[in-house]
């Protein structure tokens, strides 16, 4: 990015970003299975989670700064280093060690991965790919639509969006690293793991439910509350749905379900995002905010109903 003259050449770097970024999380559940025992899979998860959040909320004014004080190729070049850095790092770590899946049983450090195939015809991988696909457009839709809303609908300048807008992620971040370690402390408290992320996931999918009244709240800074309590609560549903993947899926198909379920949330906002438009054109921003209300406790139902024990699948074992 850095080093690019043209526009064309800006946005094959930003296709080429975007290919690196979508092994990301998939990577980062993956390791998280091979590397922490069951117990503390949900903290590590949401340190990993909560960690790209937190960076949500930091990079902008570092980048502003760095633009500033040094021009706008710098601040691609400069966290450009420090991710070549950190690659260097993290390929000097030594290999993960054995760690239990479930009652006492070690997990192998290198196993076979499940076949693709065996993935998709199966009905649990299928019910977390359906539940990212309902529930994604909704985050998109806080993060993309939110100041065209605030400006429009409430009268709030760019600037007091920008003074205001990165408390909800903030609260994400925080939400991510407190929804695992909640979801850990039940386990580590005879919780069954079932219970302990189905828990958490349910307190999420009832605090989404205040969504509705940001159309009835008196002023922005009421509605931005509310929307941080929004991505509050979904901090705690992501952490504990990627978490009960890895619980399911272990080391062999972790990162796959991840990988297609991320896949699947990505179309879905690809395919909602016009209708939004349309919406909001035709209509106003109050069928959005009900519609989002009442996603994640749909979805939550939809996950207790088809897979009613979270639990290591024979075929992961």
């Amino acid at each position: 990015h850095g080093v690019v003259n043209s526009f064309h050449q800006l946005l094959g770097s930003r296709l080429l970003l975007g290919l690196g970024e979508g092994g990301c999380f998939p990577g980062a559940a993956k390791t998280v299975s091979e590397w922490f025992h069951l117990k503390q899979r949900g903290f590590a998860n949401g340190v990993a989670i909560g960690g790209a959040a937190i960076g949500a909320v930091i990079s902008p004014p570092l980048t502003i700064y760095l633009s500033a004080s040094y021009g706008w190729r710098w601040s691609f070049v400069i966290p450009g280093l420090i991710g070549v850095v950190w690659v260097i790092i993290w390929l000097l770590l030594p290999k993960p060690p054995k760690v239990e899946t479930s009652a006492g049983d070690p997990h192998p450090t290198s196993p076979k991965a499940i076949p693709f195939l065996s993935i998709l015809k199966n009905r649990n991988a299928l019910i977390f790919i359906i539940i990212r696909f309902l529930l994604d457009p909704v985050v998109y839709f806080i993060m993309f639509w939110v100041p065209k809303y605030l400006n429009e609908e409430r009268s709030v300048s760019f600037e007091r969006i920008g003074e205001l807008f990165w408390i909800p992620f903030l609260a994400l971040g925080i939400s991510n690293i407190m929804g695992g370690w909640f979801s850990d402390k039940l386990v580590a408290a005879n919780f069954s793991v079932n219970k302990a992320r189905k828990t958490v996931m349910g307190i999420a999918a009832a605090l989404t439910l205040t969504v509705p009244f940001i159309t009835s709240v008196s002023t922005a800074e009421m509605a931005v509350g509310l929307m941080a309590l929004f991505m509050f609560a979904h901090g705690f549903w992501i952490t504990n749905y990627i978490t009960a993947i890895g619980d399911v899926f272990g080391n062999r198909g972790t990162a796959t379900v991840v990988g297609l379920s991320g896949t699947a949330g990505t179309l879905s906002s690809l395919l909602i995002n016009p209708m939004i438009g349309l919406i909001v054109e035709n209509y106003s921003y109050s069928p959005l905010w009900l519609v989002a209300g009442f996603l994640y406790p749909l979805a939550f139902i939809l996950f207790v109903i088809f897979i009613p024990k979270i639990k290591l699948l024979p075929m992961a074992a």
